[in-house]
């Protein structure tokens, strides 16, 4: 999940609802992975705090994704985490994915990726 403000954890809270598992959620705000350790976390973005170490940046993050969330600004795939989420550019990870743009009131586009 790209993005940390109120539209992200809000659609956050309702896919772990829906049955996500939060342990396979990785949150992402202006300064990166949002992790367990990170000092002054608010109470809402604490909720979505991974434990996990191998990730820090949002290209590490979408490496090896089923589903990208963006609920931040725009234009910040790359064609090679594009690639990633189809599941046409390999670097150790198979996978296909899907694109969800949305303003957190309502999904703008949904993007399946072959």
């Amino acid at each position: 999940v790209n993005g940390a403000g109120a539209a992200a954890i809000s659609c956050t809270k309702l896919y772990v609802a829906l049955g996500a598992k939060i342990e396979n959620i990785v949150m992402l705000d202006s300064k990166g992975v949002i992790t367990d350790d990170r000092p002054n976390l608010t109470e809402q973005k604490k909720m979505f705090a991974t434990s996990r170490r191998d990730i820090h940046t949002l290209e590490e993050a979408v490496n090896g994704a089923d589903v990208f969330v963006g609920l931040s600004k725009g234009n910040v795939l790359t064609q090679d985490m594009i690639d990633w989420l189809k599941g046409t550019k390999s670097d150790g990870w198979s996978s296909t994915g899907m694109i969800i743009q949305g303003d957190g009131m309502t999904i703008k586009k949904v993007t399946i990726l072959p």
